[in-house]
């Protein structure tokens, strides 16, 4: 478990931090997991109004494990300063999370109160009950904070209502008024080493819930609930970075999962999606750095200066004049030549005027590897007239002569 913290002031200890998260976000791609990783770092902004709030009504299947062992977590952050703040409750008393740490309470039980000075800052904060422990327990970032005796159990109805950001929907002096993340109910008593293994999952949270076998009401599903009033769904400062890794890792998995829909010979080219796709990457990279914008123009311009003006065409000489598809083609050896592979390389209008990419079609290539021999068949004219220079001389005549070639040379 990495436990990533925010208020880190060593900037290597966060960069490493930051390492680790991206490590282990990636091991959740490559595991095909099903944790909504979106989710994890979608927070809740609620005004300080009673109109703010989420608000609806849980079926009794839902929440009847509920009644005699129940914890409710929660990332919090900036509460309003009315007295009597509310985070979350089901059916108000009947149980209910303080959103400054005072007036906590299950099943009718006295109120676990603590004045909380994390309150300003994201703090991770639990609720626990049990009939059978009679204990109602108050924890915050992983340690207990204050406790209550309780025998009575919580009230189940098909009536109640689940309310986020309020006591109730609407109430007048109870509104939450600051952030939340990843709230979540638990049909079970967590203890005190359970609860700090949450906390310590960390604010920008990739890992799968230790308790994930108990959660009921799952933050996931909470996001889509209606909101009322002005409820901001918004990413908090401290996980920009991660919402980042998540965004360009989805993009990748995206990829990775339509070439493993449309490419049906993939798995017998002894190449993985993701090799598959930094091949890909590094052909199209390398295909936009061709300078053809001008009627396929060739760089004999940089043989003007006098390093070459009346000197003899060498072999490292020739091989600058090459085409610069040769780099791209080299970097296709190994991928498999597929029906999509060849219209990805004729939709380069850059480098591909008159290309023989249609002899790709022909039976001797088709759905076979790119190898160094079909390489060597592609390989541009523009080598041959290279590799003739040898031995000439690079005069400002023969210069000229090579800058007005624009079209695919002859024989001639």
């Amino acid at each position: 478990h990495y436990f990533i913290q925010s208020n880190l002031s060593d900037k290597d200890t966060y960069q490493m931090k930051h390492i680790v998260l991206a490590i282990s976000v990636l091991l959740l791609f490559e595991v095909g997991s099903s944790i909504d990783l979106n989710s994890r770092l979608t927070a809740l902004r609620f005004t300080s109004s009673a109109t703010s709030y989420v608000a609806f009504t849980p079926t009794t299947d839902l929440v009847s494990d509920l009644k005699y062992r129940a914890t409710v977590c929660s990332w919090l952050k900036g509460p309003a300063t009315n007295t009597y703040n509310t985070a979350f409750t089901y059916n108000g008393d009947n149980f209910r999370l303080s959103g400054l740490g005072n007036y906590n309470r299950a099943a009718g039980s006295s109120y676990v109160s603590y004045t909380n000075p994390q309150k300003h800052y994201w703090h991770h904060a639990c609720l626990t009950f049990s009939a059978a422990s009679k204990y109602v327990r108050y924890y915050v970032n992983g340690k207990l904070a204050s406790s209550a005796s309780n025998g009575r159990q919580i009230s189940i109805s098909s009536s109640y209502k689940v309310v986020l950001g309020n006591y109730q929907a609407a109430h007048k002096s109870c509104y939450f008024g600051g952030e939340m993340l990843n709230l979540n109910v638990y049909a079970q008593e967590l203890t005190a080493d359970e609860v700090e293994v949450l906390y310590h999952q960390g604010l920008c949270n990739f890992e799968a819930d230790s308790q994930e076998h108990n959660r009921i009401l799952k933050w996931e599903d909470l996001l889509k609930k209606t909101r009322t009033g002005s409820v901001t769904a918004f990413t908090p400062t401290n996980c920009t970075g991660a919402r980042a890794v998540v965004t360009q890792l989805t993009e990748r998995k995206g990829q990775m999962e339509k070439l493993n829909e449309t490419e049906t010979g993939l798995g017998n080219c002894g190449e993985t999606l993701n090799s598959t796709l930094e091949k890909l990457d590094d052909a199209e990279a390398k295909l936009k750095t061709c300078n053809f914008s001008t009627g396929r123009q060739r760089d004999w311009s940089l043989f003007s200066g006098s390093a070459y003006i009346n000197q003899t065409v060498t072999l490292a000489a020739a091989s600058k004049l090459k085409s610069s598809w040769q780099g791209v083609a080299e970097g296709m050896i190994g991928l498999p030549l597929t029906e999509r592979f060849i219209q990805f390389l004729q939709t380069i209008d850059e480098c591909s005027e008159e290309r023989p990419w249609e002899n790709l079609r022909m039976e001797k290539y088709y759905n076979k590897v790119f190898t160094k021999e079909l390489y060597q068949d592609l390989t541009s004219m523009w080598d041959d007239v290279a590799d003739k220079l040898v031995g000439l001389e690079m005069t400002p005549k023969l210069i000229d002569l090579l800058n007005h070639l624009q079209g695919t040379p002859t024989s001639n």
